[in-house]
């Protein structure tokens, strides 16, 4: 018969920490019971060769209680689980972190094993139950099992498992029972293997640095402007080219050297201490050109110490605003080739092939005057293509006119490069006898009864002058959006079919977002580098696969316009970890099938999860009860099967228990909402 040991504890997570444990490594030759401090049967503890508290202060609580029967007592000494060590390394270096148990004793711990291990990148409090609790600039949490007790207002939570028994209480159990010291081996085993993943884990954290760097500095180099980081001594820790190519330096000889002795023939007799403090210096380069230098801030490095940023610019405005996305001039000038590779935009152009079918069309449609008709859903960037066709047609040189049907002739912001008409009569005479230039008529489907019949009427003197012209370059030439599908009936009803036929001679079909889904990686792509030129973000560095998969399959009514708008958001909600499905703006729903919204206990039973990842039934019920919800072992098998099947859960092979995925933290985020 095996040795029995009763295991005494206070609180639910030693007893999930220590005893699974114990009896993973000792089952084949021990047998465990376990009790809590205040429920000890005496008239039972005889059988027990060995009383195993949770804790020096659990054995203080029994020690007079038990001493009488002489059954020997030992404390347990508990260390960090390592199998998930490793997610510490997610979290970004010099953060501020949060440690969080359930008792100050127990974080202290923690917080003294996380030190001696090196994990001193980090910014540390500590939180229990009854303090007060970390300010908002704390965004992590890093807790041993007691996940429950995270402030609401950190949202990253980081859980290393519940702490094990050390070493040294092994031995103990080992040289007490006098049992086979090979049973270390096993536990040696173990930690090779945590140790294996650590390094694992370094190694893919390193690559990722790697390519970090590498990015960082080929999208240094694109900037125009100079920028120069020093050491809290003013030697140069790095530069990019701009800065190099204003002051007419090589960057190998600059590092480590002096910012002073670099700018000495500029603005001699100047100090690091007078360049911190001397706001913005207007200097005369190399070549003659106006520089301007100024101290842009400082910051900590991750090895704690104080880096400054300087910034070198050669224009005296400091406005730094995000690109037009659909800036198509350049596209054009010079051999009025409607994409080349030096362009972003020219480079998604022949990445797609319905978006280059469209420049195509449209450019050999700009070589003739006649009328085009551009027909498509709204924000499908028809006034850009307008003025493409306009830049690419004969009429480039000449004016470009603006008008929104649906306010022909309000007061409005047009846009740079082009004109407004002011009244009826203007309009009237610049058809009739206006010189050769580009007409683009927005919104025609906007258009009021009255201006239909009036640019009808006009249209139809027009051609009745110049029907029979042997040069249909000559003049007004049109150029309109129609938002809609004229076959619908409401549309045909109020639309004179005359004035579309006399406006559309050649049409062009803008095809929408939700027919183009195989090319939203490239608009993604196209749109973070145009509307960011600083940054290194892209869909595969900001989002999870599950915000990827419902972005490449969301229909985008608001079309180039709304996914403009979505990397605008994105870009501005991204903080260093990726986006989820919770991170969707409101207006958007990503709930299959339009589920209905959270019963209570499945919101309790989701909640737990997300808060202990990786636990099993008996984990759930232990945690639901301690938390005054009752529930039977069929009920929660019910419960997980539910929130599996839609998708809210995921139940892991292997007694890995379940996890939370992002859809089910968005409905949390929904009901919490």
């Amino acid at each position: 018969m095996k040795p029995k040991i009763l295991f005494v504890y206070m609180d639910i997570s030693a007893k999930l920490g220590i005893l699974p444990y114990l009896s993973s490594v000792f089952s084949s030759c021990l047998e465990f019971d376990s009790v809590f401090v205040d429920q000890i049967d005496l008239s039972s503890v005889c059988q027990y060769q060995l009383i195993l508290s949770s804790s020096a202060f659990c054995q203080s609580r029994i020690s007079d209680t038990i001493e009488p029967y002489g059954i020997p007592m030992y404390s347990c000494r508990r260390e960090l689980n390592f199998t998930y060590l490793h997610k510490m390394l997610e979290i970004p270096a010099l953060s501020k972190v949060c440690i969080v148990s359930d008792q100050k004793r127990n974080c202290e711990a923690v917080l003294t094993s996380l030190m001696k291990l090196g994990f001193t990148q980090y910014t540390y409090t500590i939180y229990y139950p009854g303090c007060q609790p970390p300010d908002a600039s704390f965004l992590h949490a890093v807790t041993p099992g007691e996940a429950r007790y995270v402030p609401s207002t950190i949202r990253n939570v980081v859980d290393i498992g519940n702490r094990n028994v050390d070493m040294a209480t092994l031995c103990y159990l080992i040289k007490f029972f006098e049992l086979p010291e090979t049973i270390l081996n096993l536990v040696s085993e173990n930690y090779a293997t945590y140790l294996g993943n650590f390094i694992r884990h370094i190694n893919f954290q390193s690559e990722d640095v790697q390519r970090f760097f590498i990015i960082r500095d080929k999208l240094l180099d694109t900037m125009k402007l100079g920028m120069c980081v020093t050491d809290s001594e003013g030697r140069i820790q790095m530069v990019n080219q701009a800065f190099c190519r204003f002051l007419c330096i090589s960057r190998s000889l600059v590092k480590n050297q002096p910012l002073t002795g670099i700018l000495e023939s500029l603005t001699p007799d100047l100090s690091f201490r007078q360049l911190l403090e001397s706001g913005t210096i207007d200097l005369k380069g190399p070549k003659g050109e106006s520089l301007c230098f100024f101290y842009a801030g400082s910051f900590e490095s991750a090895r704690r110490s104080t880096l400054f940023l300087f910034l070198l610019d050669g224009i005296s405005s400091r406005a730094l605003t995000a690109s037009a996305v659909w800036e198509l001039d350049e596209m054009i000038k010079g051999s009025r080739v409607p994409y080349s590779r030096d362009s972003n935009l020219a480079h998604l152009v022949s990445q797609c092939k319905r978006i280059n079918y469209v420049f195509q069309t449209a450019k050999a449609y700009a070589k003739s005057g006649f009328p085009v008709m551009l027909i498509g859903e709204s924000g499908l960037a028809q006034p850009q293509l307008a003025r493409f066709i306009h830049l690419n047609s004969p009429n480039a040189e000449r004016p470009f006119y603006y008008i929104d049907a649906g306010h022909p002739f309000s007061s409005q912001s047009a846009g740079n490069h082009v004109s407004t008409i002011s009244s009826y009569e203007e309009l009237e005479a610049l058809i009739l006898e206006g010189e050769s230039c580009t007409l683009f008529l927005n919104h025609l489907e906007r258009a009021s009864a009255g201006f239909q019949k009036f640019l009808s009427a006009v249209l139809e003197r027009k051609n009745s002058r110049s029907f029979f012209a042997a040069d249909e370059n000559q003049g007004v030439r049109f150029v309109c959006s129609f938002h809609g599908d004229i076959q619908s009936p409401a549309i045909a009803e109020t639309f004179l079919s005359e004035l579309f036929f006399q406006l559309g001679t050649l049409t062009v079909r803008l095809p929408s977002i939700r027919e183009m889904k195989e090319y939203l990686p490239a608009l993604y792509r196209y749109m973070f580098s145009e509307l960011f030129l600083c940054s290194s973000q892209n869909p595969e560095t900001m989002f999870t696969g599950q915000l990827m998969d419902f972005l490449l399959n969301y229909d985008y009514p608001g079309n180039l316009k709304e996914l403009e708008n979505l990397c605008r958001y994105f870009y501005y909600m991204f903080h260093g970890k990726k986006l989820t499905l919770a991170q969707l703006p409101s207006y958007i729903s990503c709930i299959p099938g339009q589920k209905p919204a959270l019963s209570s206990i499945e919101r309790e039973v989701l909640e737990t999860i997300r808060l202990n990842p990786h636990c099993g039934r008996n984990k759930i019920h232990v945690l639901l009860s301690a938390g005054g919800t009752e529930l039977t072992p069929h009920q929660i098998r019910n419960l997980l099967a539910d929130l599996s099947e839609n998708a809210y859960i995921r139940i892991l092979k292997t007694k890995q228990g379940c996890e939370i995925t992002e859809l089910g933290e968005y409905m949390l985020a929904c009901s919490d909402g």
